[in-house]
């Protein structure tokens, strides 16, 4: 005879499942829901829940959670955004004055060459004078 295991039915997401630690005691919070309220859902310290002497009640509502880290994220994403834009502005800004650098470090060498030869041709004029 075939007996057929019952699978399990989960019926709400937890993105939250297992990163959630109470700032108190350190231990896990879990998911709660409340069917007498519409399927509310909120996270409590799971040890004030077995024993209450242990830790203090404190929840976080599972909306409020998601929507603040959403937030959060949606922030840190923009400021990547214009950090990224100003990285690649500045990178350009740098190509351009490294090859002004150039141009004037070429145009010097150029410049220190000739007044070199300005100096052997005055020489050379100065010994035909005297």
């Amino acid at each position: 005879m075939l007996t057929k295991k019952k699978t399990t039915v989960v019926r709400h997401e937890n993105i939250f499942k297992g990163k959630l630690r109470c700032y108190e005691c350190g231990k896990t919070l879990s998911l709660s829901i409340r069917h007498d309220r519409g399927g509310h859902r909120s996270f409590a310290c799971s040890t004030y829940r077995c024993d209450t002497s242990k830790c203090t009640s404190h929840y976080i509502a599972y909306d409020d959670l998601k929507g603040f880290i959403t937030a959060k994220s949606n922030e840190m994403i923009q400021l990547c955004k214009i950090g990224g834009s100003n990285f690649v502005n500045n990178m350009l800004i740098t190509k351009a004055i490294d090859q002004q650098i150039n141009g004037l470090t070429q145009n010097i060498a150029d410049c220190t060459h000739r007044l070199s030869e300005v100096n052997e041709l005055t020489k050379k004029l100065l010994q035909k004078i005297c």
